[in-house]
């Protein structure tokens, strides 16, 4: 910092925000009204409605694409461990929180 007479200057700037990209999307009259209703009615503007929509529906999509996760379940199928009944395996769990 330096002091410039009553001033004070910082020596760094702080960016508190990562840079936005503009996307635009073209929709017919009657769906983009539809949004526009939606947006309303939870009183957000159109496009954090959208913004809100995109980040729900990426949250629904599988992180790995289903070839990989196939693979890792016949993978994982290949193994033979040792089991037993699931009521006696609950017992033992059960019985190990006791002692």
């Amino acid at each position: 910092m330096r002091d410039c007479g009553h001033a004070v200057l910082l020596d760094r700037v702080c960016h508190t925000h990562t840079v936005s990209k503009r996307l635009q999307v073209l929709l017919p009259e009657p769906e983009f009204s539809e949004i526009q209703r939606f947006a309303r009615r939870e009183r957000l503007t159109v496009g954090e409605w959208v913004r809100q929509a995109l980040r729900e529906a990426r949250l629904r999509q599988p992180v790995n694409d289903p070839g990989t996760k196939l693979k890792a379940i016949r993978r994982a199928a290949e193994y033979s461990f040792p089991t037993a009944d699931i009521d006696r395996m609950l017992g033992e769990i059960e019985r190990g929180y006791q002692d």
